[in-house]
């Protein structure tokens, strides 16, 4: 090889190096750009996210101060003695899952109902309810309404019971059961009466049961999933 063909080989190899390095040195500025340019996109996106984030804090923040504000309504509807008392719009979940129930189970029945008296004590009803809720929702579920003198020994008891007799449709015990629920009453018991074919073969009476002050409180689950209701 002459000294002119070797020169023009080592030119001919230096530019094709200088070449590659050349695109190599793009390759790298264009993945350095491609890099920046999704860092940029992601930092819009997460300052979208986070304008988004505060949007939605400030639109549930809201929608919880308006349900602060009418819970106390809603309960005074449903039938609750002290409805200002109730701040907590998740303490009425039982209470509107029982009048979703009480709407569907009175629907049919009304006739049948109008056999059926309900016997309640004034005095212990009104310490537990709203009776000017609870009393005209049972007249239009049908049912008679009796009042009873309260027993001196119940007196330091709350409601919290309710019996019922032989002639008495477990849908109707259901239903005076859920209306009392859903103002806020806790039941401990739902039992025939001792006698249920006696004098009290078509009645439902709400009170209070010394015996039931331990026992479990019935869920309204419980209540639409009881088949019957035993002593």
């Amino acid at each position: 090889m002459t000294v002119d063909s070797a020169l023009s080989a080592a030119t001919r190899a230096s530019r094709a190096a200088a070449l590659m390095t050349a695109l190599g040195g793009l390759f790298i500025v264009g993945a350095i750009v491609y890099s920046a340019l999704r860092v940029q996109a992601a930092e819009v996106r997460v300052g979208t996210l986070n304008h988004q984030a505060d949007s939605l804090g400030s639109l549930i923040a809201a929608r919880e101060s308006i349900l602060v504000r009418i819970t106390p309504i809603a309960a005074k509807g449903l039938g609750y003695v002290n409805p200002d008392t109730i701040t907590s719009p998740s303490s009425l979940r039982s209470s509107l899952s029982a009048s979703h129930a009480v709407d569907s189970l009175r629907r049919t029945g009304t006739e049948r109902r109008r056999l059926i008296t309900v016997r309640y004590y004034p005095r212990a009803f009104e310490d537990a309810v709203n009776a000017n809720i609870l009393l005209p929702e049972l007249r239009a579920a049908g049912f008679r309404l009796d009042e009873r003198p309260t027993n001196p020994g119940m007196s330091d008891l709350g409601t919290n019971a309710i019996w019922f007799g032989a002639d008495v449709a477990p849908d109707d015990v259901k239903l005076v059961a859920l209306l009392l629920m859903s103002a806020g009453v806790q039941l401990r018991s739902i039992r025939p009466f001792g006698d249920p074919t006696g004098p009290k073969h078509a009645a439902i009476e709400i009170g209070a049961d010394r015996e039931a002050v331990t026992a479990p409180i019935w869920t309204v689950g419980r209540v639409l999933a009881a088949a019957s209701f035993r002593r």
